[in-house]
């Protein structure tokens, strides 16, 4: 079998904050690529609040790609997305669309 040697240095804990890289917004989709150094992007955290309070959650999530859409409302004015890692790393970002 395999045994596991002593004195293995363990990995550091990820205390990276997952990123929005980039977004692309031809409403009523709003495409987003995101990045997570660690453990990963967590595709089951991510939402998003829009101006007026209201809370959007992924139409579709491509993990292999680490992309995102979501469905906009009319006149989402400014979008605050919430992204987890594995870590539980909370990051959050700000998407304006006009």
């Amino acid at each position: 079998g395999t045994r596991t040697r002593a004195g293995k240095a363990r990995p550091p804990p990820d205390t990276t904050v997952p990123e929005l890289l980039s977004y692309e917004a031809s409403p009523p989709v709003l495409s987003a690529n995101l990045y997570d150094e660690g453990s990963g992007v967590n595709f089951a955290s991510i939402y998003a609040v829009t101006s007026q309070g209201e809370v959007l959650y992924p139409d579709s999530t491509a993990p292999e790609k680490s992309c995102v859409t979501f469905t906009l409302p009319e006149h989402p004015g400014q979008l605050e997305v919430y992204i987890s890692d594995h870590a539980g790393n909370l990051g959050r970002s700000i998407v304006i669309i006009e």
